[in-house]
């Protein structure tokens, strides 16, 4: 039986998706942008349907390290 191969598709890319509208840059990229990201999950981590932790971890720090502020075990009102 031949296993079957998955093709990794990152979800949510914040660069892909740039290119797909034809932005040359992401807010990232923009030297002295001042904006604030915050990224705000209900649940008590981000990416919750992972069934592993450390990703969620991982993740999270990716996106605190770009100073996207991270807010769990919060609702949007």
């Amino acid at each position: 039986m031949q296993k079957s191969r998955r093709k990794r598709v990152r979800s949510g890319d914040l660069n892909k998706f740039a290119a797909e509208i034809g932005a040359e840059q992401t807010f990232f990229d923009i030297p002295g942008a001042e904006a604030k990201i915050y990224l705000v999950e209900m649940m008590p981590r981000i990416l919750p349907t992972f069934p592993k932790e450390k990703v969620s971890k991982y993740i999270a720090k990716i996106l605190a390290d770009r100073g996207v502020e991270i807010l769990t075990e919060t609702a949007v009102q």
